[in-house]
């Protein structure tokens, strides 16, 4: 199979149950396009084949359900060019592009922060218990699935923190953050350098 994929504007708020099964999160807004090729190989499984492209989200925020204040938000996220192998898993990201990233960091009355909310606690009913450890199969320490990210460039970002356990609450912020990172990759020796 020799497809081409694209799609532009595709609302990520249609997503949000899938990330609330294992994340208390809402999706405040977000748009993805993607623009690609995808080739498949005709053969039994494991099947094969590649994914090539690019792909961006734009206008993202992230919060607590019920809440207003958003807790992650950015104006864009570019990522160009994309290569996915299939089988062995592997993502090569040439260069990821994060322009405007706001962190909220809240420390709720209640002394919880909003980062410690987003975590489920507890297993659902009826599932079944699993192991915690990734499985290897490849027997060389080795891992399963492997990603390189050659640049991760950070435009005009921002973190703030408020903490509301103080009356007036208190509030700070780092603003204008700009930098890169560059090199990542979970195979070793690789490791990654921060400018």
């Amino acid at each position: 199979l020799e497809a081409a994929i694209s799609g532009s504007d595709v609302a990520l708020a249609a997503f949000e149950p899938y990330m609330q099964e294992g994340a208390n999160l809402a999706v405040g807004g977000g748009r993805l396009t993607v623009d690609g090729n995808l080739d498949l190989d005709g053969q039994q499984i494991p099947l094969t084949g590649t994914f090539s492209g690019t792909a961006e989200v734009t206008g993202f925020s992230l919060q607590l359900p019920g809440r207003d204040d958003q807790m992650v938000s950015w104006t864009s996220l570019r990522l160009a060019p994309i290569e996915y192998n299939v089988n062995p898993a592997r993502l090569e990201i040439g260069t990821v592009t994060l322009s405007q990233p706001v962190i909220n960091v809240v420390r709720d009355s209640d002394n919880i922060h909003n980062l410690q909310r987003v975590a489920r606690t507890g297993q659902p009913s009826g599932t079944g218990t699993t192991s915690a450890a990734p499985s290897d199969n490849s027997g060389d320490g080795e891992a399963d699935f492997i990603f390189r990210i050659g640049q991760l460039m950070l435009e005009d970002g921002s973190v703030a923190y408020t903490d509301r356990t103080l009356n007036p609450a208190v509030t700070t912020s780092f603003d204008a953050l700009t930098g890169s990172v560059t090199g990542l990759s979970n195979i070793p020796p690789q490791q990654g350098k921060v400018s």
